[in-house]
C-alpha cells in the first residue's frame, strides 16, 4: 500500500482507496509518484492478478480501479467489463503503456471512465478526481431519487389507507343504519311479547347479535383510526380473550396460538379496540415470521421494577428473527422487509403509536434463527372500571313526554324506528325523509314544534345546515343530530350545532337523550 497526498486539496474530506492492477510492483510506486505529484490524496493498494483485484473489491471500500495495459494481449475490454460487472459503483480508468486510439475507444465503450497513455501519465490525478467525483455526484443523485420513490411510495400508502378510511365509514354508515332498524324491531317485539312467552327465545339472540354487530363495527372503526380512543382501565386478559377468535382466524391451520396468561393480572389504562388492534399487528408479524408453521405464544404477567409497577404483555414467535440493522427499523413507518404489496410497514409503527399513548414502553429481544419476542409494558391501573351494560328493555323506565318533535330521516327503516320509539314515549311526531320536506312541513304546522331529531347527512342538505334555516322560522327550536358515521368532522359540526347520538341506538337510549336536550317534561 502506499499512501500519498494530504486532505487540503482537490476539496476532499477523505482518503481515497485506490486498487491498481499492476504485474510489476515497480509500476505501483511510478503511478503512486505521479499522484503524489498532483497532491490527491489517496491510498494505493497494487495487486498483480485479476483474481486479487476482485478479492480487493469484495473485502473493502474501493473508490477507484487503476488498470495497466500493456497491449490487446490480455484482453482489456474484456477485464475491464468484468470488472465493471462485478463493481458497477467503482469508476475505472484504463492506463496504457501503447498509445493505441482503438484501444482506449474499446475500453471506454466497455465502461471505463477514462483511458491515459503513457505519455499523459501528467493528468492522471485529474483523471481520477473527476472520476470520483462524477461517481459522488451519481450516488447523490441517486440517493436522493431513492428518497424520492420512498416519499412516492409512502404518500401511495397513505393515499390508499385514507380511500379504505372513506371506505370503511361509508360501510360503518351503512351497517350502522341496518343495525339501528335490526335492533330497534327486536326492542319494540321484546316490549309486545310476555316474559313468559317461549317466542322471547327466538328474538333474544337476534338482539344479542345486533348489539355484538354494533361493537364489532365500532372496533373496526378504532382500528382504522376513525373513532377517538376511548381510554379506560380494562382488564388485559379479557381483551385478549375477546379477540382470540380473530386470532386464530389470522394464523390459519399451520400456526398455533398458545396463551400464558397472569390470572391476577393488573390492570391497564387503554383503548379495548386499540388494544385488539395492538395484538393482531404483534400476531400477524409473528405468524409472517413462520412461513413453514409455529407456535405464537402470547403471556402476560405483572412485574415491578424502580419506575412502579406494570403489567407486561410479550408475543412470542419461533420463525427467522431479525438482524440488528432491521431490528434497528421495525418501528419506522412505511419499513418492511416483506414483498411488494404484502406488507404497509405500518403494523408496529402503530403499535408503537399505541403504547406510547398509553404510557406504555416497548421493547425487542431476537436473533436470526432464534425468533423474535416483543415485549409491551404498561403502567399498572389500581382497579379495575366496570365496563358500562347496555339497558335492556325494562331495565329504565324511559322518560315520557307529549311534545312536538319533527323527525328528518332518508333512511325508511331507520325513519320508522325512531317514529315508533318517540311515540311510544308519548310525543307528538311529524316525519320527513329531506330537507325540502322538512321546511313544507314547518310551513304548513300551526302549532309549536319543540324538537328537530335529524341525521347528520341528509340529500342536498345537511342537518346542521337544515337546523339553521328551521331556526330562522321556529325561534327555540332545539335540535338533536343522530348519524351512522363514525365520529368525524361531521359529527363534530353536529356537537356544536346542537346534542348528538350516534346509530345504532337503543330506545331508552334515544327518549333519555331527546328528554335531556328538551329538558325536564312539564
Amino acid at each position: 500500500m502506499v499512501k500519498v497526498g494530504n486532505l487540503a486539496h482537490h476539496g476532499m474530506q477523505r482518503t481515497l482507496s485506490l486498487v491498481h492492477l499492476e504485474e510489476s510492483p515497480a509500476g505501483t510506486r511510478r503511478l503512486a509518484a505521479v499522484l503524489q505529484a498532483g497532491d490527491l490524496p489517496c491510498e494505493v493498494i497494487g495487486v498483480r492478478t485479476e483474481e486479487r483485484l476482485h478479492r480487493a473489491l469484495s473485502t473493502g471500500p474501493v473508490d477507484l480501479v487503476l488498470c495497466t495495459f500493456s497491449g490487446r494481449s490480455n484482453d482489456p475490454a474484456g477485464l475491464t467489463r468484468r470488472v465493471r460487472d462485478a463493481a458497477p459503483y467503482v469508476p475505472l480508468i484504463g492506463l496504457l503503456a501503447v498509445d493505441d486510439t482503438l484501444l482506449e475507444v474499446e475500453i471506454l465503450r466497455a465502461g471505463a471512465s477514462d483511458c491515459v497513455p503513457a505519455a499523459r501519465l501528467g493528468r492522471l490525478g485529474w483523471s481520477v478526481g473527476r472520476a470520483v467525483a462524477e461517481r459522488d455526484e451519481w450516488l447523490r443523485r441517486d440517493h436522493v431519487q431513492r428518497e424520492i420513490n420512498s416519499l412516492e411510495a409512502q404518500l401511495h400508502h397513505a393515499q390508499r389507507l385514507a380511500n379504505i378510511a372513506r371506505l370503511a365509514g361509508g360501510v360503518a354508515h351503512d351497517f350502522n343504519n341496518l343495525l339501528t332498524v335490526i335492533n330497534g324491531c327486536c326492542q319494540l317485539l321484546l316490549r309486545s311479547i310476555p316474559s313468559s312467552d317461549e317466542r322471547r327465545a327466538l328474538v333474544e339472540p337476534i338482539e344479542q347479535a345486533g348489539t355484538r354487530g354494533a361493537e364489532l363495527t365500532k372496533r373496526l372503526l378504532s382500528f382504522i383510526r376513525l373513532e377517538p380512543a376511548a381510554i379506560m382501565s380494562i382488564a388485559l386478559n379479557d381483551t385478549i380473550r375477546d379477540v382470540q377468535p380473530m386470532l386464530g382466524a389470522l394464523l390459519g391451520e399451520t400456526v398455533r396460538l398458545s396463551l400464558q396468561l397472569e390470572p391476577s393480572l393488573g390492570s391497564v389504562r387503554a383503548d379495548p379496540g386499540e388494544m385488539g388492534q395492538v395484538l393482531m399487528n404483534l400476531v400477524t408479524n409473528a405468524r409472517d415470521a413462520m412461513p413453514d408453521g409455529g407456535t405464537v405464544t402470547i403471556r402476560t404477567r405483572n412485574v415491578s421494577s424502580a419506575t412502579g409497577k406494570h403489567v407486561e404483555l410479550v408475543v412470542t414467535d419461533g420463525g427467522c428473527g431479525m438482524s440488528d440493522e432491521v431490528r434497528a427499523r421495525i418501528f419506522d413507518p412505511f419499513f418492511t422487509t416483506k414483498k411488494s404489496g404484502e406488507g404497509t410497514g405500518l403494523g408496529l409503527a402503530t403499535v408503537q403509536r399505541i403504547v406510547s399513548q398509553g404510557g406504555g414502553e416497548i421493547a425487542v429481544e431476537t436473533a436470526p434463527g432464534r425468533g423474535t419476542s416483543i415485549l409491551v409494558r404498561f403502567p399498572r391501573a389500581d382497579a379495575i372500571e366496570p365496563e358500562p351494560r347496555a339497558p335492556k328493555t325494562g331495565d329504565v323506565p324511559p322518560p315520557a313526554g307529549h311534545e312536538t318533535i319533527l323527525v328528518v330521516e332518508d333512511e325508511v327503516g331507520v325513519r320508522e324506528i325512531v317514529c315508533w320509539f318517540l311515540r311510544g314515549g308519548g310525543y307528538n311526531v311529524l316525519e320527513a325523509a329531506d330537507a325540502d320536506t322538512a321546511e313544507a312541513i314547518c310551513a304548513a304546522h300551526t302549532g309549536v314544534i319543540d324538537l328537530l331529531v335529524s341525521d347528520v347527512v341528509l340529500p342536498g342538505v345537511s342537518g346542521p345546515r337544515l337546523a339553521e334555516q328551521l331556526k330562522a322560522r321556529v325561534p327555540g327550536l332545539k335540535t338533536l343530530f343522530i348519524s351512522g358515521y363514525p365520529s368525524d368532522a361531521s359529527s363534530q359540526a353536529a356537537l356544536a350545532a346542537g346534542a348528538f347520538l350516534p346509530k345504532p341506538f337503543s330506545r331508552e337510549a334515544l327518549l333519555q337523550k331527546v328528554r335531556k336536550v328538551m329538558g325536564p317534561s312539564n
